[in-house]
Parts: C-alpha cells; structure tokens; sequence
C-alpha cells in the first residue's frame, strides 16, 4: 500500500460522506417532518423557495465577507454590530485622550504617523471588547511610547543627578 492511502486503498481524505439517520440523499424534503420539526415546509415547493432564499441570502453574505469572524474576538460571535459600537465609542475616547496628550505636550513626537498609532493602541486598550492579552500588550507600548523610563545604567542615573545638582545651585 502506498504512504497516500486512509487503509482502504482510496486515496486519502476521499471517504464516502455519511448521512444522518433518516437522510434521504435524493430528496431532502420529507412530508414524515411535518408538524414534527418547527418551521418545517408543508410542500416541496415551499421547500425549495426556502432553500433558494437561502443560497440567495449565502451569497450576500459571502459576498460583503459576512461568513469569516475576521477581527471578531471568542465570545463575540453573532455580535459583530454590538462589537462596532464598542469599538466606534473607544475610538472616540481614544481620540480625546490623545488631544488631551497633545494639549499637555506629552507625547514626544510630532510625527502625524506616531499620532495614529498611538490613538489605535488606545483604542484597543479602552475597548472592553478586546482580549485581555491585546489589551495589556497595547497598554504596554502606549507607556513605553509616552512615560520616560528610569535610567539602567549608573552612569546616566550619576549624570542626571550632576545636572539636577547644578541645576539647584544656580537658583
């Protein structure tokens, strides 16, 4: 047997499909369903305009993208409107703050690009929708970018001291 069989000699992944119990492949609407399963077509016309708003309504969907969750986080499946909402009001909260930055002259460049990416990590870091693991990471690189850091070495720690000294004295 070859290394590209599943043990019965067809080629991998081509397994015969298999229906559920009741499933008649051939016809797929079945008068015994009647006032059994909710919502169930009364004739097989109904069914197949049923099944062609359907499709219709597939293609649509497939069409504006409406079948991936693509930027849609676990747990907000089904929601993606409610999820825009959050997203909309966190921006907006985003876009205050940083103007509230600028206004203080607390955000060391002057780039416009800096700007946007920084009103985006915001963004995602005022956004409860978000996961927490984003949101940290965002939070992370929106202090990096707009708190100074300690000094690491002693030396910049003795030179900052030095000038803080002269700095006294002179007053």
């Amino acid at each position: 047997m070859s290394e590209n069989t599943n043990g019965t000699g067809k080629p991998a992944g081509s397994r015969t499909r298999t229906w559920r119990p009741g499933f008649v492949k051939g016809k797929p609407w079945d008068p015994a369903n009647i006032g059994v399963v909710k919502g169930y077509p009364k004739t097989e016309e109904e069914w197949q305009a049923r099944r062609e708003r359907q499709i219709q309504h597939a293609k649509r969907l497939h069409a504006r993208g409406g079948f991936t969750r693509a930027g849609v986080p676990d747990g907000w499946s089904g929601r993606k409107e409610e999820l825009e909402e959050k997203r909309a009001d966190a921006r907006e909260k985003a876009r205050q703050a940083l103007a509230a930055l600028l206004r203080r002259n607390e955000v060391p460049s002057d780039d416009e690009r800096a700007h946007l990416a920084l009103e985006y990590l915001m963004a995602v870091v005022l956004c409860d929708a978000e996961t927490v693991e984003n949101r940290a990471v965002a939070a992370r690189i929106v202090l990096t970018f707009t708190k100074d850091r300690a000094p690491r070495r002693k030396e910049d720690a003795l030179l900052k001291a030095e000038e803080l000294i002269a700095e006294l004295r002179e007053v």
